[in-house]
């Protein structure tokens, strides 16, 4: 039965048959699954700065603490970090061994820099980052991962390995441990204050580095949410 209402039908739900309910969250959770294949991973890392170094034109002092427009900084201090990127973000291949990737495939907030004692938190919203994966090769190439943001707060981390071991290929990893680098850095350059005409660079190794559970992907969201209303269409349809 079908009552009419402003030219409009409405339809009972006792006239939506089972089969096309599914019939359409099926097609859809294809549609959906097609953008959800791509893997957020995420880590979190920690580390002490080791140097702080200053230059004019051209000469480079060590320092054991420095003033910039960030704030202040001091040999031995603490900071803690954030880096996330989807795994199937295109590269900008350089070579068959050297692939770039921009952050305009992340979200705001993917890469992070902290230094909890001076209240300083660096983050991509408002610049972009890019990642440089580096599959080196003979003596004079590292396996490398490369994070640099671009903008006014120019900050990064470089994880190396000099026995070429890490990576197969130049394609962004699933995974990372810290015991396969040679060695890790985060670093931060900024400007002195009051008119010093020094740029610092401020640079720490890395003493831990961890996966932490991905977030999912809007496509992966849509999936479940899809789920849950043929679950509820289901219930529906029963007491009708």
């Amino acid at each position: 039965m079908r009552k009419f209402l402003a030219n409009q039908a409405i339809i009972y739900p006792g006239e939506i048959s089972m089969k096309k309910i599914v019939s359409i969250l099926v097609v859809a959770s294809g549609l959906l699954a097609h953008t959800a294949h791509a893997e957020i991973v995420s880590f979190e890392f920690t580390g002490v700065i080791s140097r702080i170094s200053a230059q004019y034109e051209g000469r480079i002092t060590d320092k054991t603490s420095a003033l910039v427009e960030d704030g202040s900084f001091a040999l031995g201090q603490a900071f803690t970090g954030l880096l996330s990127y989807s795994t199937n973000a295109p590269p900008y291949p350089l070579s068959s061994s050297n692939s770039w990737y921009s952050s305009s495939y992340a979200a705001p907030g993917d890469f992070v820099l902290s230094f909890p004692s001076s209240k300083v938190s660096l983050s991509n919203d408002k610049q972009p980052y890019f990642i440089n994966v580096s599959n080196g090769s003979g003596s004079w190439s590292d396996d490398a991962l490369n994070v640099v943001a671009l903008g006014a707060k120019n900050f990064g981390l470089r994880l190396a390995d000099n026995t070429n071991s890490v990576f197969t290929d130049a394609n962004l990893p699933t995974t990372l441990a810290l015991s396969s680098f040679s060695y890790a850095q985060a670093y931060l350059a900024s400007r002195g204050v009051d008119g010093s005409p020094y740029t610092y660079t401020i640079s720490g190794e890395i003493t831990s580095l961890t996966k932490i559970s991905p977030v999912p992907e809007p496509g992966m969201a849509w999936l479940m949410l899809g789920g849950l209303a043929a679950l509820g269409a289901r219930r529906f349809l029963r007491k009708t």
